[in-house]
């Protein structure tokens, strides 16, 4: 299917019109999250006060992350590749009993 296809379908046209309401009005999306981290209890009325209240404790956006693995690549740097693809996996919350010598914590 191309791109503009899908936007203009029916089933994209109904998400929309259920989303865009929960988006930014209050009390429209409410909801709480538990950091186990830091054992804060997040409160949030929509998603957009998701958005705006969490707690981003990362260094790197999934973006820079990604330039900095296919930099690695470009380069043929073996040892940064494995230490990109280590960052992306702590970003993301899947390294949560790995470690490795070498690599960040």
């Amino acid at each position: 299917m191309h791109k503009d296809d899908y936007i203009s379908s029916q089933a994209v046209k109904e998400f929309i019109l259920w989303v865009e309401p929960i988006l930014s009005t209050p009390q429209s999306f409410i909801h709480t999250y538990n950091h186990k981290k830091n054992k804060k209890v997040y409160k949030f009325d929509n998603l957009f006060s998701a958005y705006e209240k969490y707690d981003w404790d990362w260094k790197h956006t999934i973006e820079e992350l990604s330039d900095i693995l296919l930099n690695t690549i470009i380069e043929s740097d073996e040892k940064s590749c494995e230490n990109a693809c280590y960052m992306i996996l702590k970003w993301g919350g899947v390294k949560t009993k790995v470690t490795k010598i070498g690599l960040p914590s």
